[in-house]
């Protein structure tokens, strides 16, 4: 920012766009005031209502504000997913792993359904112990149509209700109200997303059969301890973010990986063949000395 402002307005600015309050900090010891020093005041969330509109807010970690709530959910998510935790996961990881191989091997041509298969199977069977097979599993198709509207209201401009929260209490019949519309069918979808997993885990508990979870063991853990109810709700949406954010992550990490394998296995060619295959000049000269050698044959 222009030094002259600074001085003049001060080293803290508030500006506001469109109904969104931007707060300025234009010197480091004052961001690392506020941010560092005084951060459980001062940090949290934006608020984003098509969000809360749509129930995306009291279940995900990355949305809620700070505070108990969003304390707890991260505790249960570093307990189940830091390193030494994730190598417990090893062996789904290779089992679809080698299944996406025969796959390929079988109809290449698929690679990306195969590869978003893979990375959401991963998913389902750590949480949920869920094998799925195709990208048309239900489970699969709800939580991946709530999650693509929900990361779309995300977008600058996406929804004039983000910059104007009164237009939620205009009625739905409304001209410029199709939000309430979205959003209520967004609320229905992430609904089942909240549960149909959480509900098949559930049941196969209750029925002593389906493959270990991870949700199944926090669950018998929480149930040991007394059944809190605040708490199974927590590990109810820890485990559904999970799968929304983990299934997208991994889709990414695997296509990265086949084009850096791809690209390292091309450099290695390349390298292996360089000292191998002649240059231009090089074959010109060797066809040279053979056609020499050709034509001053004494039998031709």
């Amino acid at each position: 920012m222009d030094r002259n402002i600074s001085k003049s307005a001060g080293d803290i600015l508030h500006a506001e766009a469109l109904g969104q309050h931007i707060i300025i900090l234009n010197l480091l010891e004052a961001a690392t005031d506020i941010m560092e020093r005084r951060a459980a005041k001062y940090s949290s969330r934006p608020s984003i209502l098509m969000l809360e509109l749509m129930d995306w807010i009291d279940f995900n970690a990355s949305l809620l504000p700070y505070g108990d709530l969003w304390r707890h959910h991260r505790r249960v998510f570093q307990q189940s997913f830091r390193k030494d935790a994730a190598a417990l996961y090893e062996p789904i990881q290779r089992k679809k792993t080698h299944k996406m191989l025969r796959d390929l091997l079988e109809s290449l041509n698929d690679f990306r359904a195969h590869i978003r298969t893979t990375a959401a199977g991963i998913i389902m069977a750590i949480v949920y112990g869920h094998n799925i097979s195709t990208m048309n599993d239900n489970y699969i198709l709800i939580a991946e149509k709530a999650a693509g509207v929900a990361v779309e209201a995300l977008l600058p401009g996406a929804s004039l209700v983000n910059v104007i929260p009164a237009l939620r209490y205009i009625p739905p019949w409304f001209p410029g109200a199709k939000f309430h519309q979205v959003a209520g069918e967004v609320r229905e979808l992430t609904y089942q997303m909240r549960n149909a997993g959480f509900d098949f885990v559930r049941k196969n508990m209750r029925d002593g059969i389906g493959e270990p979870s991870l949700l199944g063991s926090l669950l018998e853990a929480n149930d040991v301890n007394g059944g809190s109810t605040e708490y199974e709700n927590i590990l109810k949406g820890v485990s559904t973010i999970a799968y929304a954010a983990g299934a997208d992550t991994r889709i990414q990490e695997i296509w990265l990986g086949i084009q850096t394998q791809s690209d390292r296995n091309q450099t290695s060619i390349h390298n292996a063949l360089a000292s191998r295959v002649p240059k231009a000049d090089q074959s010109l000269a060797r066809s040279d000395r053979r056609l020499g050698a050709v034509t001053s044959d004494p039998d031709q």
